[in-house]
């Protein structure tokens, strides 16, 4: 498993000017950064007070970085305490349900956070009950990538459900590639755009989800029939690697 500390400190090296201490070394700000996840002597709780302190930090990669349940505990402290962090990025991590839900309640009500990346964490279609409370009690978020999961219609019917009840309306981006939405995912989230339920989505990717050609029409007719989010809002729409050819009778 991860040395956290580590992890957090090479990770956070790419965006060393979110640490800049106004005008201080940008390392400084790394070390920082990687102080707030240390243990107390004595092997008490993680602290991330001096994290929590720190005002620059906007983003949080800990992107394809083995983290352990531990771990996750641990960033779910920092996150609930970075009042000013926007992204969180834990792609290519395997999350457990009980790891998506320490992540997402920390993410409740959180003031900043507008992008949370999930993807390729192996998300069941248990985890989705947990994806779903984080969108409703936090509308400040704009960007959601749960790609490369393994999602089937089921699992996103409970995300859907949550569009319905208007929790996504601040929603710009929504990717979903690489999950087993197949036709019946695609037709919901059609009705759901038709019903105007995402009136401020900007970039909607469905890569290879197993959808066909009818239903995919559908969902480009519901966002064609939608003339205030196509003329407000929405400018890509990715749906390539589906089965866009017409069917051989």
């Amino acid at each position: 498993h991860c040395n956290l500390n580590e992890v957090v400190l090479s990770r956070m090296k790419t965006y060393l000017p979110y640490f800049d201490q106004k005008g201080g070394d940008p390392e400084e700000g790394a070390k920082l950064l990687s102080n707030g996840v240390k243990r107390k002597s004595g092997g008490g709780k993680a602290s991330s007070s001096k994290l929590a302190s720190n005002p620059h930090l906007k983003v949080l990669d800990l992107s394809f970085s083995n983290l352990d349940s531990k771990a996750y505990r641990t960033v779910a402290t920092i996150v609930s305490q970075s009042s000013n962090l926007e992204v969180l990025v834990l792609d290519g991590n395997r999350m457990h349900g009980n790891d998506v839900r320490s992540i997402i309640h920390s993410t409740r009500r959180h003031p900043c956070l507008k992008h949370l990346s999930l993807s390729g964490c192996k998300l069941s279609d248990e985890c989705m009950e947990f994806v779903s409370f984080g969108v409703k009690s936090n509308a400040n978020i704009t960007h959601i990538d749960l790609s490369n999961n393994d999602i089937t219609p089921l699992g996103f019917q409970i995300l859907i459900n949550a569009m319905e009840q208007g929790s996504c309306r601040g929603l710009k981006l929504l990717d979903l590639s690489y999950t087993s939405l197949g036709d019946e995912g695609v037709t919901a989230l059609a009705r759901c755009l038709a019903r105007g339920k995402l009136p401020s989505l900007e970039s909607l990717v469905l890569r290879e989800v197993g959808a066909g050609q009818k239903v995919l029409l559908e969902l480009m007719s519901a966002l064609a029939s939608n003339t205030s989010l196509v003329a407000a809002s929405l400018h890509t729409l990715d749906i390539s690697g589906n089965a866009l050819e017409a069917t051989a009778s």
